[in-house]
């Protein structure tokens, strides 16, 4: 997947899903716990899915990140796995 894509796909979830979210990195203890309420963790996503956007965020780690906001996404039942596939997928 080319890095524009990358940012394609994480400005659909900024604008979509994760819309009326916060951009909000979780605080330090918060990544110590097992469960993240679903608002600090949809503000999270949203806050990694600006760093791609604004290009702080590129190459290598910038899949990774997409990977872990994918995941997410599709354990707070957001998504299907074949959903997240299309999404991912190159035009």
């Amino acid at each position: 997947m080319s890095d524009g894509k990358v940012v394609r796909v994480c400005q659909f979830y900024y604008e979509g899903v994760l819309a009326s979210s916060d951009t909000l990195q979780m605080k330090e203890g918060y990544y110590e716990l097992l469960y993240v309420p679903r608002f600090i963790l949809f503000n999270h996503l949203k806050w990694m899915c600006k760093k791609i956007m604004d290009g702080e965020v590129i190459g290598d780690k910038s899949h990774r990140w997409l990977g872990y906001i994918q995941g997410e996404l599709r354990a707070l039942e957001m998504y299907s796995v074949n959903e997240l596939r299309s999404h991912s997928r190159e035009e």
